[in-house]
């Protein structure tokens, strides 16, 4: 088989979208090649368990906020983004593992590693794996001074010889054209196989959050719906709130009428999902396609979300995808986006079929050895 080596910010894991879709794609790629594998990881994290004999763990970069702080400190002249988790020992480390292998390809995964790649010494195919246009992400904060430094770090980082890059949507694409005058691939999100298989049978009147609530965009969109929204509903409602971590001390629920389980975190979340009546998405922050609303609509189930919740998203989804930006237009979506069994399973096998066509396996296939 041929090799790659995959470096990624993060411990594979089923913790949340960007890390699980390392790991299903680590699943794909040992179909085809062998891999060595270089990951980050927080003392909280689990170890990373191969799934095949030929994932070869060959560093665990143990992650921690005086790295982190550290990090950017030592290479104040770029984006904290894009900085802060550069070491010069992993650089050599990379070099080295790189003069000792012939690799057909090098997969960097998340923007925070992209700089490695700059400092390769050996010539060959590189992959950056942009899960956001960080430039975008940024640009929707007030600070402008910011703004123009993370885009002009990001035009330097993403300037690489023998690099593509690789992004979830066309919407992606064709902001790093616009950004960056840089061509970039559309290899699309992975779909957790137990999405896939479940046969759904019902459907109960309830609605579903779903979201890693570490993460500001997720629990400040929700705690504007219990806020602005919540008051509004004139029906017995029941809301399921899964993941870990949600801010219940922050929110602030007056209708009575509102029932609201939080369920935690959830081994398998897509039977609660596939059965719901829809996902609620509302955001006002964050950039690149949502991975909870992929899994949603892959689910056959509708999502009522903001603009922001279904950038990256074609228009052909739309049937299932009830965009609100106000709290009565948002309850209105909610009224109005119930489905019919027989909807939901044409709607999930076509949504599917569109997501299992382009792979990053498929691509590397593609390559000749440099």
């Amino acid at each position: 088989m041929d090799k790659i080596l995959l470096v990624t910010a993060f411990t594979p894991s089923e913790n949340a979208a960007a890390e699980k879709n390392t790991k299903l794609m680590l699943r794909d790629l040992c179909k085809s090649f062998d891999v060595d594998l270089v990951y980050f990881k927080y003392e909280y994290n689990k170890v990373y368990v191969n799934e095949a004999e030929n994932i070869r763990v060959k560093k665990i970069i143990h992650n921690s906020k005086f790295f982190k702080y550290k990090n950017v400190a030592m290479r104040p002249m770029i984006h904290p983004y894009f900085s802060v988790r550069y070491r010069r020992s992993i650089q050599k480390f990379l070099n080295s593992l790189i003069s000792e292998s012939q690799y057909k390809a090098i997969i960097l995964d998340h923007s925070q590693v992209f700089l490695y790649g700059k400092y390769l010494k050996i010539r060959v195919h590189k992959i950056l794996i942009a899960h956001d246009v960080m430039a975008q992400r940024t640009a929707r904060s007030k600070n402008s001074v910011m703004a123009w430094f993370c885009r002009w770090s990001e035009r330097k980082v993403l300037n690489q010889k023998n690099a593509v890059v690789s992004t979830f949507n066309q919407k992606d694409v064709e902001l790093i054209k616009s950004y960056y005058d840089k061509n970039a691939i559309l290899c699309l999100n992975y779909i957790d196989e137990r999405i896939i298989h479940y046969k759904r049978t019902s459907i109960d009147d309830s609605y579903v959050f779903f979201g890693n609530w570490k993460r500001p965009d997720n629990y400040e969109g929700a705690l504007w719906f219990f806020k602005n929204v919540a008051p509004l509903i004139k029906e017995k409602t029941n809301i399921k709130v899964i993941g870990k971590g949600f801010p219940i001390e922050k929110m602030k629920l007056t209708n009575p009428l509102v029932h609201v389980d939080f369920l935690g975190f959830v081994d398998d979340p897509y039977p609660i999902i596939a059965n719901c009546r829809a996902e609620l998405s509302p955001l006002f922050s964050g950039a690149g396609i949502k991975v909870k609303v992929i899994e949603s609509l892959a689910s056959g189930t509708p999502v009522v979300g903001t603009e922001i919740t279904f950038e990256g998203f074609d228009s052909k989804y739309r049937d299932f995808m009830f965009e609100a930006n106000t709290p009565e237009t948002f309850y209105y979506g909610m009224l109005q986006c119930s489905k019919s069994l027989n909807q939901r399973e044409d709607f999930k096998q076509m949504f599917i079929k569109d997501y299992q066509s382009l792979t990053i396996p498929k691509y590397i296939e593609s390559l000749k050895y440099r």
